[in-house]
């Protein structure tokens, strides 16, 4: 993996379940070195971006069904690989989680410290806080 910008060096991405995603990112952006990535699928994070200290950024889910534990779960029926686009000029706070489900997060959109986004955020220039991540503004 080589990020496009110089000030990424210290950037590790995961990946887990030993399937690899491509990582793409746009200059300049600005994520801080304690940011969890999981690049089973593929991340693209657009140019202005910032993603704060201890966020974590999922691209992966697992099966689960009640007639198996999970670990016969991903044996037999594997994971959900999904991947992201995060858009220009988007922000995620400190400790954040993207879960695994999260295909996009639109141009300019604000993701609260601490908030669990468990959904796309479609709309551009959004304010998204909470657990679960809801609306609660717009950029101005």
């Amino acid at each position: 993996m080589e990020p496009g910008n110089q000030t990424l060096k210290h950037l590790r991405v995961h990946i887990p379940h030993n399937i690899q995603g491509k990582f793409e990112s746009e200059d300049p952006v600005c994520i801080d070195e304690s940011v969890y990535m999981d690049n089973t699928g593929d991340i693209i994070v657009g140019k202005y971006c910032s993603i704060s200290n201890s966020a974590m950024l999922y691209t992966h889910e697992h099966y689960h069904d009640k007639n198996m534990n999970t670990f016969q779960a991903v044996e037999q029926k594997g994971i959900k690989i999904n991947s992201i686009e995060i858009e220009e000029d988007v922000y995620i706070g400190a400790r954040a989680i993207i879960l695994g489900g999260v295909r996009r997060l639109a141009k300019g959109t604000i993701i609260g410290a601490g908030s669990i986004v468990t959904k796309s955020i479609e709309n551009e220039y959004e304010i998204w806080a909470g657990n679960p991540a809801r609306k609660i503004g717009e950029r101005k």
